[in-house]
């Protein structure tokens, strides 16, 4: 991310927004090197994974690169880290505890690697900020961001032993119907896609014990709601009506759980996207979208599971009781 021709900072100088050469000792060259170490770090695991794991990592080194631009480019506010970035990755950040943990594998050890450099952005950011402007929003971000390497660790630790632990518990058949502990190849692989497909599965089970907390709640504060979940294909699992709810509201809370899975985003977030000269200006047009807030994605352990539509109130009634459907879900 550092932008030096060759051989032309050897006198210990350097520059940044402007021709005037600055002293490398500078706490803005620090920043930016460690921004540049976090990047490096990111991209050294960023090979090893797939899906939505890949498209999260881009949007994390997209967001890092904005922080360093704005570093060369403090007069421009659209270079760093936003509120929605903070929101974005919270929403990420799996509920793992606190503490010192050990990574195993070889890709959970470069993440943690990351972790580690993430926190010294941050502590960089702190110091420059000492003398030079530096927005909360990228400082509190970059505290997220170590945060969510270190869920991101222990999620890949346990995904990186998926194959150990599915030998360990394999048993199989010598042809006499006695057990043995030798694992067959095909039976290790089928064990690891069972176990893998479980974690992308939300149960009828679990998306009943939701509705019925979510319902208890809406009762304590008086209203009277729609509750659907659906799962991370946007087909709805369950849809509950309570007593008095507004007939409409039944398709107002399924479009809602069917956009929070489709653009991995609370309802009511995307309802500022959408407006005029914003990102997602014009989705608000499409029939299966609803902007209006009350949908949630529903996380576990980093994995998209499925999506949580309440409709009954004003939009930040209904996100307050989608957002607590979603903590009983990560409990569940």
């Amino acid at each position: 991310m550092i932008n030096e021709k060759v051989g032309k900072g050897d006198d210990g100088k350097s520059t940044l927004s402007s021709e005037l050469k600055i002293s490398k000792s500078d706490p803005r060259f620090a920043f930016l090197g460690a921004l540049d170490e976090l990047s490096a770090a990111i991209y050294s695991y960023k090979s090893a994974l797939g899906g939505d794991l890949t498209l999260e990592t881009d949007k994390i080194l997209g967001t890092l690169k904005r922080i360093s631009d704005g570093v060369y480019s403090p007069r421009n506010a659209s270079f760093s880290a936003t509120q929605n970035d903070v929101s974005h990755l919270e929403e990420r950040i799996s509920q793992v505890g606190k503490g010192d943990y050990a990574p195993k594998t070889e890709i959970a050890c470069k993440a943690n690697v990351a972790r580690a450099v993430a926190r010294r952005a941050e502590r960089e950011a702190v110091r420059t900020n000492e003398r030079f402007a530096v927005s909360k929003d990228t400082i509190k971000y970059l505290n997220r961001l170590s945060d969510y390497l270190r869920s991101l660790t222990i999620r890949l630790d346990g995904e990186g032993n998926n194959a150990t632990t599915a030998a360990a518990a394999i048993e199989t058949s010598d042809g006499t119907g006695e057990k043995t502990s030798e694992p067959t190849e095909s039976g290790i692989v089928a064990e690891v896609v069972k176990r893998i497909m479980e974690q992308r599965v939300l149960p009828l089970e679990t998306a009943k014990k939701i509705i019925e907390k979510v319902e208890e709640e809406s009762k304590n504060r008086g209203k009277k709601a729609v509750i659907c979940i659906c799962n991370e294909q946007g087909n709805p699992i369950a849809v509950h009506v309570m007593d008095g709810a507004f007939l409409v509201s039944f398709d107002v809370a399924v479009k809602k759980a069917y956009t929070a899975v489709a653009l991995k985003m609370p309802t009511l977030r995307l309802n500022e996207l959408v407006k005029s000269g914003q990102t997602f200006y014009g989705l608000q047009n499409l029939d299966k979208v609803m902007t209006i807030g009350g949908g949630v994605p529903l996380y576990k352990n980093g994995i998209l599971l499925g999506g949580l539509g309440v409709s009954g109130g004003t939009g930040e009634e209904d996100d307050s009781l989608a957002r607590f459907g979603a903590e009983i879900f990560k409990s569940l």
